[in-house]
């Protein structure tokens, strides 16, 4: 839930005054060290989060998954932990760093928007490449709008969906 309001207050003030990850901190923020000076939560922001059915699950339920993983896993192998959890873990810190730091500095605009977001199609960027994009459209899940744009997770939501 912390996560998800933090994520508002980002779009609210992103490169500006009370941006919870600014990008002109760079390793700073690449590694959250003193982000957390930066994250002022507003409780209506909680507040209307949490009448969402996917947040409240998800925060009711959050510490059950995450063990349930880790001890899931460890009966089969220890590398079924490290591929389950630990990689997808570390990669997800690392991604979310890119987009907050990288994502806010390189790349090309497809909409003006009152932020420094940008586009950078890596193929190894499974859901961050099209961050002006998701600055545009933050409700939308597939982050491609142009005919040379490719979100691979919006087409498995929209396999999921069929």
């Amino acid at each position: 839930m912390v996560w998800a309001a933090n994520h508002v207050t980002h779009h609210k003030n992103a490169d500006q005054d009370g941006d919870p990850h600014p990008a002109s901190s760079w390793l700073r923020t690449w590694f959250w060290i003193g982000t957390d000076k930066n994250s002022v939560i507003c409780q209506k922001t909680i507040k209307r989060l949490s009448k969402d059915k996917i947040h409240k699950n998800t925060n009711k339920h959050y510490y059950k998954i995450y063990w349930s993983i880790i001890i899931i896993s460890s009966f089969f192998d220890f590398k079924a932990t490290l591929y389950l959890f630990v990689l997808p873990v570390i990669y997800a810190f690392h991604m979310s760093s890119f987009t907050n730091v990288i994502l806010h500095k390189f790349g090309y605009r497809n909409f003006e928007t009152n932020d420094k977001s940008m586009n950078l199609p890596i193929p190894i960027l499974l859901d961050s490449a099209y961050h002006n994009n998701h600055h545009a459209m933050p409700k939308s899940y597939n982050m491609a709008v142009k005919w040379h744009e490719f979100d691979m997770l919006g087409h498995v939501i929209d396999l999921i969906r069929k």
